[in-house]
């Protein structure tokens, strides 16, 4: 299998829990018999075949088998839809949902099995010394990959034994011939690694060798990209390449032949003025500019669907993180402005004087908003100086004293004001951090999150959590 699963079954005794891993054991048996004497990979089966495999499973089974790979999701997230259900909350299905549409493969299993309201943190992992100053990380899993300044990519490994650790030294590693890492994108769509420096793009294959280990061999892109301050973005199987501060390219990966990543262009535009910040979203490219304004390029209109005009209260002075379709926004950066005496000349200095230190933005991007997005004040940290946002978990690291904030957003985002508010007030977990945290990223396998930090001089911790 691609990637290592961890599966969590009912601690209950008699025929009903044998009668629920048998389904699990044929399919067991199906994926050995495929590896063993066919060498078949088994998320290559037939749909027809998964669908008859998945149809005679239940309940957690079925959660369980759907972690196998982004097709047999698919399969098990549609069986949910069309089962008994009282047997999938809808809260598990809309979790489910984004994780088909973000491509991940391990699915939330606690969300099924959901005893208790709050996170509980089980165990940090010792410090991991990094030789040089890392620029991205990207966790897939147990599996963290981390670019540096001078042009390693490494993949680290949360390692089991009585008490996880992360891999001491790097599993694997590359070096990159163009310079430092500046950005960094795993495809899981076909198991690739898109890697930047700031004026070449590389791309690797994540697919792992039968002992486990990724391998991180070199591919060839059917188009080659090369300009200055290139950054990229993936959704699906969609790469997105920013090529100064304005152009953008978007492009369809088909798949890799003999080394070969075969990609389309199907987009090439130019943005009114600079780029701040920008992602790719169920056809839509969405761009907050540095002047504040928002534009939207709808991908099957092949034209800009919204251009906003300059939110009044959104600059590229201060922290801004997107997520899916919504933006948010931090007031931390306008208020270390003024603190250090200097003039309040910037939109983002008046912005600080008009509504005071302590709130949030938060809004949509995609046309679909009003007109400025809604103020949250003193419902967050406001000293949060590193944010990290998937599945709906939002992990903040904040500075006095240091400390991560963890929150579980609502379902619907942001049409329900008071839902938000009420998630923002109340943290699912709070605990002290030793140092600053620079950058996060949030991975989950099975019932666990991970939550892996970075911290400056270099120290790589996983800290691991559970319901």
């Amino acid at each position: 299998m691609a990637h290592k699963r961890t599966c969590c079954w009912p601690r209950s005794n008699g025929e009903a829990a044998t009668q629920q891993c048998r389904p699990f054991a044929f399919i067991y048996s199906l994926y050995s018999v495929a590896n063993m004497t066919m060498d078949i990979d088994i998320s290559n089966f037939p749909l027809e075949v998964v669908e008859k495999i998945l149809s005679n499973l239940q309940g957690e089974a079925l959660i369980a088998a759907s972690q196998v790979c982004w097709l047999w999701s698919c399969v098990a997230h549609r069986i949910m839809q069309t089962s008994n259900r009282d047997s999938f909350s809808d809260e598990l299905l809309e979790d489910l949902r984004l994780d088909i549409e973000d491509l991940k493969g391990d699915l939330l299993l606690d969300l099924y099995r959901e005893t208790h309201p709050n996170l509980v943190l089980l165990q940090e992992t010792p410090l991991v010394q990094m030789h040089h100053f890392a620029a991205v990380l990207q966790a897939d899993g147990p599996r963290l990959y981390a670019g540096d300044g001078v042009g390693n990519v490494m993949v680290y490994e949360l390692l089991e034994s009585e008490q996880s650790f992360l891999s001491p030294e790097p599993v694997v590693s590359v070096v990159i011939p163009s310079g430092p890492v500046s950005n960094m994108s795993l495809m899981k769509a076909h198991d690739l690694l898109f890697v930047c420096s700031p004026s070449q793009m590389h791309v690797m294959s994540t697919k792992c060798t039968k002992t486990g280990m990724v391998c991180l061999d070199p591919l060839e892109p059917s188009t080659p990209c090369e300009h200055k301050e290139l950054t990229l973005r993936v959704h699906q199987d969609l790469l997105g390449v920013a090529e100064g501060s304005s152009q953008i390219k978007i492009f369809r990966v088909e798949g890799v032949e003999e080394n070969v990543v075969i990609m389309n262009q199907i987009a090439d535009f130019a943005t009114p003025f600079g780029i701040f910040r920008w992602k790719i979203w169920n056809n839509q490219v969405l761009c907050v500019l540095k002047t504040g304004s928002v534009c939207v390029w709808d991908l099957e209109q092949a034209g800009f669907t919204h251009n906003s005009e300059p939110y009044s209260e959104l600059r590229y002075q201060n922290p801004c993180w997107l997520y899916q379709r919504y933006v948010l926004s931090s007031s931390e950066l306008s208020r270390n402005l003024l603190s250090r005496y200097i003039m309040p000349t910037c939109p983002a200095a008046y912005w600080h004087i008009s509504c005071g230190p302590a709130y949030w933005l938060f809004g949509r991007l995609d046309g679909k908003h009003e007109p400025e997005p809604e103020k949250y004040r003193g419902i967050m940290p406001s000293d949060v100086t590193s944010v990290c946002l998937k599945r709906r978990f939002l992990a903040c690291a904040k500075r006095s004293p240091y400390q991560i904030v963890l929150y579980l957003m609502p379902n619907q985002l942001p049409n329900d004001r008071e839902a938000l508010t009420r998630a923002l007030q109340t943290p699912l977990l709070t605990f002290n951090v030793p140092e600053h945290i620079n950058m996060m990223e949030l991975g989950f396998q099975g019932s666990r999150l991970l939550l892996y930090t970075y911290s400056q001089p270099g120290n790589i911790q996983c800290y691991i959590l559970s319901r």
